[in-house]
């Protein structure tokens, strides 16, 4: 049935295409031939020529005078027109860029047709062919603006409605670019190189690599309203193109040098005292940064033999190589040596300071009297958790920094980097053209200081690229076909330094593991969370992962008098060899260390505790411990089928109207081994439930241990037996539930149409006016936060509370509440409408100035919650009850569930004044007002309370009012064009640069407190757990920086006191309870940033074809350190401290980011 109804809409859509597909790269030029009285001339005959390649194409005008000539790589064209009777009209250097329609009108005059009347192309053109929210960063952009790793797809933040970082750090290798474009998040937005996709099959937006810069021909942005045949994304694409050879020679020569030498110091640096024997502050930290690489292209011929005419075949080739030496460092606050031994008699005072700021009289967790000088008696000593104290490393200072940080280390961390690239263009014949596109990217680095600082060292290995072959073959003039292939592979290799990995025994570790079996590094440390120290971390590591991604693409475009029709469909089989089933970044009860992971707090939420973290560690009372069993490997697939039909409709020489429709059909994930597994609700019996003990939380009886689980299919298949040894046991083969599921989980969405409406009227020759609109659908990358093939019993979880670290899963190993993660089986595809309305002009200067409004609405936008949380009011009536026997979910401890429910509102003004190179001057400005809202901005958000989630809903964790981006390329006019001496070493130099002002992003007011005691799993944007509510009121800013710390009285937000000392203007929840109204999510702003980057370049010709070129770039080049915001290195959070209850940061900005002027000097040479 379904099926069906998949095939009826692939038929009435793609009738006449062939079974392949492709998100075209190429454009189109349209335009009228005319009279001198106006009137248009049919039968007119059009040659547009590639001036690159010389390659040609011929089409005649229609009865209206009109001609297309489409599916044409971009780049500079000449354009004739030629009827009987008149001259022949000539129009060269016209700019047509990628995914464009470039309309170029002929105007002939009467004469004889040997006679010719040339027009050369101005820079400015207006944007009548479409109303598509687009951007083209061009060539000379790419050459001439400073970017600090040289990689293109930072050039995207020069488009309205982006939101990025700060264009002065340093990005050579896999920036995904701005995160956010018009409200979309950053898995919604879509980066290809030459039609590939080059997003990673993870579902975190992060690019495959780099491209070469040298190796860019243009890069094209689409953020709103685009047409039908772009698909696979709600969000923006960026589309980078690769250069290809041409009739002529070309190459160059280059490397990029910097070093510590040429560097500024960081504002925390400069404000952090010298310490004898370390690495002196005052100065910058040592690094040393090499980029070279050469690059040649040009025809290939063999005189008199093969492609003498050198209009056939072309090649590009380039190599670039990435060498950066920095120095890593890390200053932590680590047990004293005392503490190591059970003696915490420092705390008894704070004069002088000891590493907690405070005095700390520790009990008796057993009796609850006064441990007599904080020196813990053996006989509440822990083994063990003294060995967690002194798995950490020894303190190395002998008075604090940075705050209370006693220990300081700097290491050399290396990174290398190799990107090749080819590009092969043919003309097989003067109707069919092959090109082939290759990025290949290499990248690796050792990380000395990974985890926990030198014990836990190392290594990154990303081999990764992406391959496209593209047909097109020209039917006749009216009817073209293209055909696109792709292959992407995302590779990710992160063994570990075995031989610097600190073996737990040393330390008198020992505790017996839960899962004794399978460990990859039998004697790992743990990991281990402490309040009042850095976390101990032993970490996920060595692991692996694999995601290729294959695409086919097939356009067919038919030109039927004023129409051009445009029918294709897009196949994608992509997803993840996936050995890398772990959180990162672990979560309270679900753990990436397969050694296990502590939880130590001070209150140990009401159970027995000596009232300190610290010494909770001494004497093995944790809060909670996780641990993993063997770790899985599964290989995900799933496909995706999007059919599409378009059209450009020429109503008239002023009006064109764009239409299509778009059908999306996403096949979900499966496990290819048959190894995934999901806990669905309504699977789940109570009759079958498992007993809890309430005191303990361990698991009798003779329940269902896999009660509510299923694994989708109907039996695991043949590839999957020897593969792992539950395909075989037999033992969990009833969990396949008698086949009722499909060997995916999630249902299939149909019904996903995306009409597609554009209209472009032009009101004169100068100004065009548009709007457009459509709805737009994003295929998911393979969740790294939900993990199917990670549940066990494939990859066992346990998770203990409130137990002794000596024997963490005390005497019930094996009986322990599960810890799982799932996905909704009603997993709706992330979507978005927007909207547009622009007016576009030529301005002064020869430039275009445009103004527009955009509008986006996001709907279900993915976000978790734990489905197996128990209630407060559970809670509260079950006092001394483990939360395991109170969950709704017998059995499991949390149940981490992801659903795609969030949603957005964006609604932004936006401004861009371009002007293109001419005359010596380039310049662009971006300007975006803003305002974006929703109910979770991240995929990996977690709500507090899964039963009520409506009061989150606020401005977006991205929502930055202000953003505007300036660049800017200017020719000197001193000796400009002379050709005596002067002129040749005076004259010809140029000033480039890229100016940025953003507002700041806001901030969340909570802490890291369970209030509600239900065992609160994960939070939202990573900082509060649970949130506090606020009163009401404006929030006044003083936006004062607390220069020296915690003991400035300066605020960034006024933060008023009541008479109890508590803020005012906030409040915390009370005990077992949600703040459930008025929710501080996202109530105040923290610090923006502005940057100038700034270049100064010059070209030395030896002949015509000839020349040197010397650079000086500097990046924040006035040295301006602004205040931490959002994003911003050796910052966190959006800058200001947002712990109500912590009075010395609350309200205060008390950091300066790590942008500090970098200087970077060039020679290249080039032919």
């Amino acid at each position: 049935m379904k099926l069906s109804r998949f095939v009826k809409a692939t038929l009435l859509l793609a009738a006449t295409c062939l079974l392949l597909t492709a998100q075209s790269d190429l454009g189109s030029i349209t335009g009228f031939v005319k009279d001198p009285t106006g009137l248009v001339v049919p039968n007119a005959t059009v040659t547009v020529k590639n001036e690159q390649t010389g390659n040609e194409r011929r089409t005649t005008t229609n009865e209206s005078g009109y001609y297309v000539v489409t599916n044409i790589p971009p780049g500079y064209y000449s354009v004739s027109a030629e009827a009987k009777g008149f001259k022949k009209f000539e129009a060269v250097h016209n700019k047509l860029d990628p995914s464009a329609t470039l309309a170029v009108d002929a105007n002939l005059a009467v004469g004889a047709a040997t006679e010719i009347v040339e027009v050369t192309a101005t820079a400015a053109a207006l944007q009548t062919e479409s109303a598509s929210v687009q951007k083209l960063v061009t060539r000379q952009q790419i050459d001439a603006l400073e970017l600090n790793g040289r990689n293109p797809v930072g050039l995207a933040s020069l488009t309205p409605g982006a939101r990025g970082g700060s264009l002065a750090g340093l990005s050579f290798n896999f920036s995904q670019g701005p995160a956010n474009f018009n409200g979309s998040r950053n898995p919604e937005n879509l980066i290809t190189y030459d039609g590939a996709p080059a997003t990673r099959t993870r579902s975190n937006g992060t690019s495959l690599g780099a491209a070469d810069v040298d190796s860019t021909q243009e890069v094209q942005i689409l953020t709103a309203s685009y047409a039908a045949e772009y698909g696979r994304t709600s969000g923006a694409q960026i589309r980078i193109l690769t250069r290809s050879g041409g009739t002529e020679f070309h190459g160059a020569l280059y490397e990029y040098v910097r070093n510590s030498a040429f560097n500024a110091n960081t504002w925390t640096r400069n404000h952090t005292p010298d310490v004898p024997g370390l690495l002196p502050f005052s100065s910058a930290a040592p690094i040393r940064y090499n980029q070279f690489g050469y690059n040649a292209g040009g025809p290939f011929y063999i005189p008199n033999k093969f492609n003498k005419d050198k209009n056939k075949f072309f090649w590009y080739w380039g190599q670039e190589w990435v060498r950066y030496r920095f120095t890593d460092s890390a200053n932590w606050i680590v047990p004293t040596l005392k503490m190591r031994q059970g003696d915490f008699s420092e705390l008894l005072t704070n004069t002088p300071p000891n590493i907690l700021g405070k005095v700390v009289q520790l009990k008796d967790p057993t009796t609850g009297q006064p441990i007599a000088g904080n020196l813990i008696p053996k006989s509440l000593l822990s083994q063990n958790g003294l060995g967690i104290l002194k798995a950490y490393p020894a303190p190395d200072l002998a008075s604090f920094i940075n705050g209370n940080n006693n220990y300081y280390v700097t290491a050399l961390h290396p990174q290398n980097q190799r990107k090749d690239t080819l590009a092969v263009d043919m003309n097989l014949t003067d109707k069919q053209r092959l090109q082939f596109r290759r990025n290949n990217y290499a990248f690796f680095e050792y990380q000395p200081l990974d985890g926990t600082p030198t014990e836990t060292p190392k290594f990154f290995n990303r081999p990764n690229q992406t391959n496209s072959l593209d047909h097109v073959w020209i039917i006749s003039p009216n009817l073209v076909n293209e055909a696109l292939a792709t292959v992407s592979l995302d590779d990710v290799y992160i063994p570990v330094d075995t031989a610097h990995f600190l073996d737990r025994t040393t330390v008198g570790l020992n505790y017996p593991y839960i899962f004794p079996t399978g460990k990859l590094i039998p004697n790992r440390i743990p990991t281990a969370n402490v309040t009042g120290l850095n976390g101990l971390t032993g970490g996920p590591y060595p692991s692996h992962s694999s995601g290729p991604i294959y695409t086919l693409t097939d356009s067919f475009s038919w030109i039927k008098g004023s129409h051009t029709f445009k029918f294709g469909f897009y196949f994608e089989r992509s997803g993840e060899n996936d050995n890398d089933e772990i959180n990162v970044s672990a979560c309270p009860t679900c753990t990436n260390n397969q050694n296990g992971q502590f939880n130590f707090t001070d209150t140990r939420s009401g159970q027995p505790s000596s009232g300190n973290a610290i010494s909770n560690v001494a004497m093995g009372l944790f809060d909670s411990y996780s641990e993993l069993g063997q770790r899985a490997y599964t290989i995900f697939r799933g496909s995706s089928y999007e059919p599409f039909a378009q059209d450009s409709w020429k109503v008239n020489r002023r009006l064109t109207v764009n239409y299509g429709v778009r059908y999306t059909v996403i096949v979900p994930y499966k496990a290819l081994w048959g190894n995934q597994i999901v806990f669905d609700p309504v699977l789940y019996d109570p009759s079958k439930a498992v007993t809890v003990d309430p005191k303990s939380g361990t698991i009798s009886g003779s329940g269902d241990r896999f009660n509510g689980m299923v694994i989708p299919g109907s039996a695991f298949p043949d590839s999957g037996k020897g593969r792992f040894p539950e395909a075989t046991a037999g033992t969990f083969d009833y969990l396949h539930r008698g086949g009722t599921y499909p060997d995916y989980y999630s249902n299939i969405r149909w019904g996903q149409w995306q009409p597609r409406l554009g209209i472009a009227y032009q009101l004169n020759d100068k100004t065009v006016i548009r709007t457009g609109a459509g709805r737009f659908f994003t295929r998911l990358g393979v969740s790294d936060s939900i993990f199917l093939g990670g549940n066990p019993p494939f990859q066992p979880t346990a998770n203990v509370s409130f137990g002794n670290a000596d024997n963490p899963g005390g005497t019930s190993a094996n009986s322990l509440p599960l810890t799982v993660t799932t996905q909704s089986r009603d997993f709706k595809n992330p979507e978005a409408y927007n909207w547009n309305f622009t007016v576009e002009r030529e301005f002064y200067l020869k430039s275009i100035l445009s103004v527009g409004y955009v509008g986006r609405r996001g709907l279900h936008q993915q976000r978790e919650a734990d489905i197996n949380q128990p209630t407060p009011a559970v809670v509260a009536a079950n006092p001394g009850v483990n939360l395991d026997a109170l969950r709704p979910y017998k059995g499991y401890n949390s149940i981490r569930e992801t659903d795609n429910i969030a949603s957005s509102r964006y609604n932004a003004l936006q401004i861009a004044w371009n002007r293109r190179f001419t005359s010596g001057l380039l310049f662009g400005m971006a300007y975006t007002y803003s305002k974006s809202s929703d109910d979770g901005s991240n995929q990996r958000d977690i709500i507090p309370n899964t039963y009520d989630a409506h009061g989150l809903w606020a401005p977006s964790d991205f929502d930055v009012r202000h953003v505007m981006i300036v660049n800017f390329l200017y020719e000197l006019p001193l000796f400009r064009g002379k050709t005596n001496m002067a002129g040749k070493l005076i004259g010809g130099w140029q000033v480039s640069g890229i100016f940025q002002a953003q507002s700041g992003a806001p901030g969340q007011v909570g802490r890291n407190q369970d209030y509600a005691n239900v065992g609160q799993d994960g939070s939202m944007n990573g900082s509060a757990i649970q949130y506090w509510a606020f009163n009401g009121g404006d929030i006044k800013y003083t936006k004062q920086f607390a220069r020296n710390g915690a003991s400035d009285p300066s605020y960034w937000i006024a933060v008023p006191l009541g008479t109890d000392g508590k803020p005012t203007q906030f409040s915390a929840p009370a005990s077992g309870t949600f703040v459930t109204q008025n929710i501080a999510r996202n109530v105040f702003y923290g610090p923006g940033f502005n940057n100038w980057n700034l270049g100064l370049f010059k070209k030395f010709s030896i002949n015509e074809r000839i020349a040197f070129q010397f650079r000086a770039e500097a990046f924040d080049a006035f040295n301006h350190p602004n205040l931490c915001y959002v994003g911003a290195g050796g910052c966190s959070g959006n800058g200001v401290g947002v712990d109500p209850t912590n009075l010395t940061t609350f309200g205060k900005v008390t950091g300066k980011a790590n942008d500090v002027r970098n200087l970077q000097l060039s020679l290249r040479f080039q032919f």
